[in-house]
This record gives C-alpha cells, sequence and structure tokens, in this order.
C-alpha cells in the first residue's frame, strides 16, 4: 500500500472510531456497535503501527521510541 493510501486509510478510520465514540457516548449498552468499535480500532492500531514502521512516527505521543537513531549522552 502507498504511503498516500495509507494516510487516507488511517485518516478514515481515526473518523469512525470518533464517530462511534460519540455515538456510544448516549447508547452505551449498543453491543453492535461497541464489536464494530473495537474492529475498527484493531484495523487502526494495525495501519498506524505499519506505517510507523516504514515512514516514521504520525505523532508526537508515539510508542515507536526505537526510530529516532541518536541517543543522549550522559553529561
Amino acid at each position: 500500500m502507498a504511503r498516500e493510501e495509507m494516510i487516507n486509510q488511517i485518516q478514515m478510520l481515526k473518523f469512525y472510531l470518533v464517530d462511534l465514540g460519540l455515538y456510544l457516548d448516549t447508547h452505551t449498552f449498543d453491543t453492535e456497535i461497541i464489536a464494530l468499535f473495537n474492529d475498527y480500532k484493531e484495523e487502526y492500531c494495525k495501519l498506524v503501527n505499519m506505517y510507523e514502521q516504514q515512514y516514521g512516527p504520525l505523532t508526537v505521543g508515539t510508542t515507536r521510541e526505537d526510530f529516532w537513531n541518536w541517543k543522549r549522552k550522559s553529561a
């Protein structure tokens, strides 16, 4: 998958997650939507991880600490 296509997929999935999250704020016990949310979340996390492995962090709060090669030297 090309970089631009990955970004578009990530953005689409993030929108779905936000939208479903808002719905679940008012429909807390809708198990069908909870399952759909969890499926999208899993797909989103996999795609973000794949993107970050290939192109680097998407956000400042990324969990991939090994991407940047430099290390701080002790004083």
